[in-house]
């Protein structure tokens, strides 16, 4: 019996760590929205706006609705509304970081007040997770540095959508971790 019980502990060790955790519906998807309410962004790296918790996910969509930028000028030479990033930071399989940024209004070179937009980026086939918290942090950037050191511009209003599957055990990870905890429990009797 011991050398049945140590058996199905390393099995249950090695299907839990070969299939840590699936979708739980895939075609079932949740989000989180962020609400922008005059968020500066600054040139350079991308600076984290919210972090959000959502638990273990896999990493879907990012969607925007009537987005609106104003960009500063700071030094008599405008910033353009080209410039201005968002997106999350998220994990790839690896675990490493990956900083997932895309432009609102890519072919505007204009400045002041601009918008709304809206748009999306499917980052489906990409694979990338929450991060090991089981959070997602939205980020805001510009991509040109006027050297004032001031904020380039504002999001003024609109809202980001992060859409995701929650991850859960796969289901014969689990069973094999039910078994074992009963044939544990039956050799202490």
């Amino acid at each position: 019996m011991r050398r049945i019980t140590q058996c199905l502990g390393f099995l249950i060790a090695a299907s839990c760590t070969a299939s840590v955790a699936v979708a739980s519906t895939p075609a079932l998807l949740e989000e989180v929205i962020y609400e922008f309410n005059d968020d500066l962004y600054y040139p350079g790296s991308p600076q984290v706006i919210v972090e959000l918790g959502i638990g273990p996910a896999r990493l879907v969509e990012l969607e925007w609705q009537d987005v609106v930028v104003e960009t500063y000028n700071n030094i008599g030479i405008p910033n353009w509304a080209n410039e201005a990033w968002f997106g999350f930071r998220a994990l790839d399989l690896s675990g490493n970081t990956i900083d997932i940024l895309t432009q609102p209004f890519p072919d505007t070179f204009d400045d002041g007040v601009v918008g709304p937009t809206s748009g999306s980026l499917d980052v489906s086939l990409l694979d990338l997770f929450s991060s090991a918290k089981g959070s997602v942090a939205f980020l805001v950037a510009s991509n040109w540095d006027d050297g004032s050191g001031q904020p380039a511009g504002s999001y003024l209003s609109g809202q980001l959508v992060l859409r995701y599957q929650s991850l859960v055990p796969a289901p014969s990870a689990l069973a094999l971790v039910v078994l074992g905890m009963g044939l544990q429990r039956r050799r202490r009797s």
